[in-house]
């Protein structure tokens, strides 16, 4: 067996996410595409394009069955963002707000009580379930 951890694809995978992750809220998407822009082929340009493309269609989909679909939105748009200045700028307009409403959205669901937790997560996955049963009518 190889060892991947040694590959120079997976170092400098590792190094833009240590650099990604360490870039301030507001600016680590537009940080990302400028080393995007710096580094890298046209192909490569060209590949990691339509993977974001995949990864956001595959997470929209996911967010109506079961699977990881916000986390595949999420990569999915951080691949696109990486080539493109204008969705860049918006993720880094987003990602605070998105920050702020999740930190008061837990901080809010702390405060319930027991029962109101449970009757939250109960409507939620309802919810999920309800839209997942839509979904799956209107793709037959």
């Amino acid at each position: 067996a190889r060892d991947l951890s040694a590959s120079p694809i997976v170092s400098a995978l590792v190094q833009e996410w240590r650099q990604f992750r360490d870039d301030s809220p507001g600016e680590r998407f537009e940080h990302h595409h400028d080393r995007m822009k710096q580094t890298g082929s046209r192909a490569g340009a060209i590949a990691r394009l339509l993977a974001g493309i995949v990864l956001i269609t595959a997470g929209i989909a996911m967010l109506f069955i079961p699977g990881p679909g916000l986390i595949a939105l999420l990569f999915g748009f951080g691949l696109v963002g990486g080539q493109s200045k204008t969705i860049a700028r918006g993720l880094d307009r987003v990602e605070p707000v998105m920050r702020h409403v999740g930190r008061r959205a837990v901080r809010a669901f702390k405060q319930l009580s027991t029962p109101a937790r449970i009757a939250v997560v109960a409507i939620a996955t309802l919810l999920c379930a309800g839209a997942a049963y839509l979904a799956w009518t209107w793709l037959r």
